[in-house]
């Protein structure tokens, strides 16, 4: 650019440089009240990216939120958690658990299984006693719808006479359910053998 042209091209190119329009103070506290930073093309997309993200965030919360949170349901607590029947002789023991719904809805009890052939369950509600179950072939659809805020019994059965060895035994008992926070839940038998 040629020097005689540079007072021409600050005159157009930047007129704020180099005119002084006369403005009153109430025209000044406007302008001071309406000027904006210029943002720059990388900030206003990343402005634009930031602001989408918010709004996706939003959206999905709103309508995805409902199949987020876990359904409500039964919730299933079986005590005690363990039951020791101390030293046994060569004759079947048993002992009683108590599941219990403490849930806000129906819990379905959907089968039960034991960890090895000396041991077997059965379930019983309001006088009807479900099927026996074991360590392997256990009846298939059978289940038991249990409101909230009731109990059924677990009634566990160990026959030493599977085992020749005599000691000490451990055993436990599954309890598959509808509750969504725990499907499985276990109760642990011991027994020493004399």
């Amino acid at each position: 650019m040629k020097s005689e042209n540079l007072e021409a091209h600050i005159a157009k190119v930047h007129p704020r440089d180099f005119v002084d329009v006369p403005i009153s103070e109430e025209e000044r506290r406007a302008l001071r009240r309406s000027r904006r930073i210029p943002l720059s093309r990388t900030t206003s997309r990343a402005f634009a990216i930031v602001v989408g993200i918010g709004a996706a965030v939003a959206l999905l919360a709103v309508f995805a939120g409902p199949f987020l949170v876990p359904p409500s349901g039964g919730s299933i607590h079986v005590e005690p958690s363990s039951y020791d029947f101390g030293e046994i002789g060569q004759s079947t023991v048993s002992t009683t658990f108590r599941i219990h719904n403490r849930g806000t809805s129906n819990l379905v009890l959907q089968g039960v299984s034991t960890s090895c052939m000396c041991t077997s369950a059965r379930v019983v509600h309001e006088g009807t006693t479900s099927p026996t179950f074991g360590y392997h072939s256990n009846p298939g659809g059978w289940s038991l719808l249990l409101p909230s805020a009731e109990e059924a019994q677990l009634e566990v059965f160990y026959d030493p006479t599977v085992h020749p060895e005599l000691g000490h035994f451990l055993r436990e008992v599954y309890i598959v359910s509808s509750d969504p926070a725990q499907r499985e839940v276990s109760v642990t038998i011991h027994a020493t053998e004399v």
